[in-house]
Parts: C-alpha cells; structure tokens; sequence
C-alpha cells in the first residue's frame, strides 16, 4: 500500500542514521541483520532512526566472508540470497535501497512483484524513475547504487552515509 512520501532532507537523513548502523553492525561486529525492512526501523522521538528485530541477525566468523542461509523477508531480499548464492553486508545494502525507495516514494517495494525486486529487475528503471521525481540529485543516485544487481557494484555502508549526509539531497 502506499504512503505519502517524506520530505527529501528527513528522508536522507534516516538513510544517513541507517547506514550508520549498519556500518557498525558490519564493521565492529561482523553482523549481518538479514530483514532490513521499514518495520525493523524505529524512531525515537527525536526521529533519530534505531534499526531493530535482530531475529535473523547472524555474526561472520573469522574467516568466513558470506552466508548462503536465505532467511528474511523475500520482497527484500538481493538477488544473491534469494537465488541461494553467497552473500555478506551487500545484502544488507540492498534492503537499504528498498527502504530508501519506499521512504522517498511512498511506494511499497511489493508493488514491483510479491517475490521482491529481484524477481522483477527489468523493473528497475520504473523504480529509478520514480525516486528522480520524489527527489532526485544525490539521492536517487545512492538508491541507483544500493541497487546495483552486482553486488560488488554496491555502494557500501561507509560510501552510503556519507553520500547521504546534509548537502546530498534537493528540497
């Protein structure tokens, strides 16, 4: 179902708070969450963002570099995991870009196939299109590479927030 779309700097500044975490996650604890999604996102009342529902949540161990486990929500879900091939924080990047879209369009990402993005990606340039109009610039250019099909083509979380920061979106 769709929402209204939040204004351009509030929605960049929840993608900046999120990638963040997820910086953290990945980088001081090795953690990957796996169900990124907008109900696994909190806001305090000072709309500062807390990533919750650890559920599918699991640790890298030294040594290892992927998973191949394909647990959380599939409209969500990168190509790699759903398609049962390694994955690691990229996925997690991918979810990232989903929420991003959703918040910046009002559009839920089920709209494009029930499966998940990945099972529509001749879909992309409609999705593309749509965050260019809610907000364009910056923005929509960290969405385009969150949502690089290559995974190694994704930005990752340290690029994102920083892309994200104050001066990267358009009122």
């Amino acid at each position: 179902h769709a929402e209204a779309p939040i204004a351009a700097a509030t929605v960049a500044k929840m993608g900046e708070q999120m990638c963040s975490a997820l910086h953290h996650m990945h980088r001081e604890h090795h953690m990957l969450h796996r169900d990124l999604k907008p109900e696994n996102m909190l806001l305090d009342a000072r709309g500062n963002v807390k990533i919750c529902d650890l559920g599918f949540a699991c640790v890298l161990l030294t040594g290892v570099s992927a998973k191949v486990s394909k647990v959380g929500t599939c409209a969500y879900m990168s190509k790699e995991k759903f398609m049962g091939e390694r994955y690691d924080e990229k996925d997690d990047m991918w979810a990232a870009g989903l929420v991003l879209y959703e918040l910046a369009t009002g559009t839920a990402v089920s709209s494009f196939s029930p499966l998940g993005l990945h099972a529509a990606l001749h879909k992309l340039p409609q999705l593309f299109a749509a965050v260019d109009a809610a907000h364009g610039g910056r923005f929509a250019e960290v969405v385009r590479q969150l949502l690089a099909v290559d995974p190694a083509q994704r930005l990752a979380t340290n690029e994102a927030t920083r892309m994200l920061d104050g001066s990267a979106v358009r009122e």
